[in-house]
């Protein structure tokens, strides 16, 4: 019997590290780091594009190629340099990620989907997804509180994180999990969220929105002390590395 030859229908795909959003200061050093995924062989050129621009030979650019990487530095990044960039090498699908370049003073922000309110039924999975716009760089640590009380390691608690979000799940909640919350990471202002678990009539809401509007007022004070301790953390964390 004759022997199958095995062919690698695979099509090889260029990847850009930190895709699809990347965030960094003014004045810094803008790398970025293009892999080649599945290719058989090294391409024969890799081109850069900046909004659909070819860049390679742009001044202030300079590009670093290996076998299976092409590395883009440019220093001082400024405003002119936000937008799409694209890595095409001439063997593998192009990849793309948008760049945004803050000015100093931008200010790291969390923010909550679905806030300021959220309604769930009791019973049902609450999950809260917490987002870091304009961070460049990832959190030491991310803290979930419930009306003021750290929660990320109770009973019933998962949380699941990442370079730029920290998601907090938990499984059948009921009345004693209405409230506010709040993500504090290490290196960003905190966001809240108000949530309201209903039972099965929807006569409840009004009650749970007037619940709202008396948690809402003491959220800034709250939002002051978590600044606090986070200052407190990453200051302990410098000490001990």
């Amino acid at each position: 019997m004759g022997s199958k030859v095995r062919t690698n229908t695979r099509e090889a795909q260029a990847e850009i590290q930190g895709a699809p959003e990347l965030y960094i200061r003014a004045g810094s050093l803008l790398r970025l780091v293009c892999t080649l995924k599945h290719s058989t062989e090294p391409p024969a050129f890799v081109f850069w594009f900046h909004e659909q621009r070819m860049i390679n030979y742009d001044q202030g650019i300079s590009v670093v190629e290996s076998r299976s990487s092409s590395i883009l530095h440019l220093q001082d990044a400024d405003k002119s340099h936000n937008g799409n960039y694209t890595c095409s090498p001439s063997n593998a699908v192009p990849a793309s990620i948008n760049v945004h370049v803050l000015n100093a003073t931008a200010e790291a922000q969390a923010e909550i989907q679905g806030a300021p309110e959220l309604y769930i039924r009791a019973g049902s999975l609450l999950r809260l997804v917490c987002t870091l716009k304009h961070s460049t760089e990832p959190p030491a640590f991310v803290f979930w509180f419930h009306e003021q009380r750290m929660i990320n390691y109770d009973q019933g608690i998962s949380v699941v994180e990442s370079r730029s979000s920290s998601i907090l799940h938990l499984q059948d909640a009921d009345k004693s999990h209405n409230g506010n919350y709040t993500c504090s990471p290490s290196n960003a202002v905190p966001a809240s969220i108000n949530v309201h678990v209903l039972n099965a009539t929807a006569e409840e809401k009004p009650a749970a929105m007037q619940h709202a509007n008396s948690s809402r007022s003491s959220s800034s004070s709250f939002l002051l002390q978590c600044s606090l301790l986070i200052a407190i953390m990453t200051s302990a964390l410098t000490t001990t590395s």
